[in-house]
């Protein structure tokens, strides 16, 4: 019985195969983006929302057309990346961070993904964090290696 499950369980003939589940889950999802216009929409407005913010308080955001939103900060050893994260995880806000070499040597790269689900209270939240980090560390924006 075991070798029969050995050679003809699907996981192990097709090593790469997902289960059925996440292959359901996937399928609903993509169903779901094909449905959902307003839904869509309201994630690339928080996105473009949360971008201005940003961008009103000096940080290089970048400019891709994904709701990904890229922060991009002209202080990039560990240490401050270690600040930033911490602060903004206490403010309740989740982001990642990455540095060189990821990226170019003195830049922090900060991710957050805004849904559709998030209100505007909640971006107004987020850009309030990075006032009060970008303060707090005395965070110059101004550096020509982002230019």
């Amino acid at each position: 019985m075991v070798n029969w499950i050995r050679y003809n369980a699907r996981t192990q003939i097709f090593t790469k195969s997902l289960p059925m589940i996440y292959v359901d889950v996937i399928a609903e999802a993509l169903e779901k983006v094909r449905r959902e216009d307003e839904r869509r929409n309201r994630l690339f407005e928080n996105s473009r929302k949360l971008r201005n913010g940003l961008r009103e308080l000096g940080f290089n955001v970048g400019d891709g057309p994904s709701p990904i939103t890229p922060v991009y900060v002209p202080a990039g050893d560990l240490d401050i990346s270690m600040k930033i994260i911490a602060s903004m995880r206490e403010s309740g806000i989740f982001i990642t961070g990455a540095i060189y070499p990821v990226v170019p040597k003195g830049v922090i790269l900060l991710r957050m993904i805004p849904t559709a689900s998030h209100t505007d209270e909640d971006i107004a939240q987020t850009v309030a964090a990075f006032r009060k980090v970008r303060d707090a560390l005395r965070l110059d924006l101004e550096v020509a290696a982002l230019k």
